[in-house]
């Protein structure tokens, strides 16, 4: 059922699509009762078909709606469309996704990486101090608006997808470069897994590439099972210290993991105080002949 000039529950008059992936639709809609406009998530046909699915979302959509902190987006409402697909209203975020100003700009400076990490940080031990995960941190679930302000986004949803997984044979959910081993093999996720995932983020941030590159099951089997590329070998003027605060984040077992994202940040901080930075300076061209060493595991 296309929903663009159409109004879900009454109220939430749908002005256009927003963009649109293999799980749901995002719509810029205007709420008529208020008079403000708003974004309307819209999940896909196959989620609703799963009675499991509803109850799961419906259970985590409450959760997420008492989340209230300046680095997480505001869900206001939720229920089901006319079709009976399940959807979520929220705060409609200006900016651009971290995704797509990393693919516009390439590796950043670390003066501008360092504020985007800190306020992820601080948004997921918020999360985490709430009893709540995230499970799905990624560069497209990060909004950066014109002021610099960060604004981690899909909240609610990603527990009764990881739940759906199972259920929906097919359906691919997630983003694999950015899961945790533990995730790749299907075990429960903790704090430790969206320690893991920011880690991710900061390692593409610094240098411009993922630390496990690749597709389907050989990239699932390098994350479990090998060290991650360097990111001395994208970004030289990294210092090795850099290079051991993200091992950290990125070791295999939770257990071995910085104990918060903001543990993980305070440390990027503190190496980059003690030993100034240039900006990256790899380009496209230097990719192809870059050696790319692994990383040695953090010391115990």
């Amino acid at each position: 059922m296309e929903l663009t000039d159409k109004t879900v529950a009454g109220r939430y008059a749908i002005r256009a699509e927003l963009g649109s992936g293999g799980t749901a639709t995002v719509y810029r809609a205007e709420d008529i009762v208020l008079g403000r406009p708003m974004a309307l998530k819209v999940l896909s046909a196959a989620l609703a078909a799963d009675p499991d699915f509803v109850l799961r979302f419906e259970r985590e959509a409450q959760l997420a709606a008492r989340l209230d902190h300046p680095n997480i987006v505001e869900v206001f409402d939720f229920g089901s469309t006319e079709d009976g697909r399940e959807y979520m209203v929220m705060r409609l975020l200006e900016g651009e996704g971290l995704d797509v100003l990393l693919a516009r700009r390439g590796p950043l400076s670390v003066s501008e990486v360092l504020p985007i990490l800190q306020q992820i940080a601080a948004a997921l031990d918020y999360t985490h101090a709430s009893g709540l995960l995230h499970r799905d941190v990624k560069p497209s679930n990060v909004r950066i608006d014109s002021s610099g302000r960060a604004t981690l986004t899909d909240f609610g949803i990603a527990r009764a997808l990881d739940s759906a997984r199972l259920t929906l044979p097919g359906m691919a959910i997630g983003t694999p470069r950015y899961m945790s081993p533990e995730q790749v093999r299907g075990l429960e996720a903790t704090y430790a897994t969206d320690v893991y995932s920011l880690a991710v983020v900061a390692y593409e941030m610094l240098t411009g590439h993922a630390p496990f590159e690749g597709d389907g099951t050989a990239l699932m089997h390098r994350i479990v099972n090998e060290p991650p590329a360097s990111p001395l070998a994208y970004n030289s003027k990294l210092p090795p210290a850099v290079e051991q605060a993200l091992a950290r984040g990125l070791a295999k077992a939770p257990a071995d993991r910085w104990t918060s994202a903001g543990a993980l940040v305070d440390e990027l901080e503190r190496i980059t105080k003690s030993t100034p930075l240039s900006p990256p300076t790899a380009g496209p061209d230097e990719e192809a002949t870059v050696v790319r060493p692994r990383m040695r595991p953090p010391a115990a």
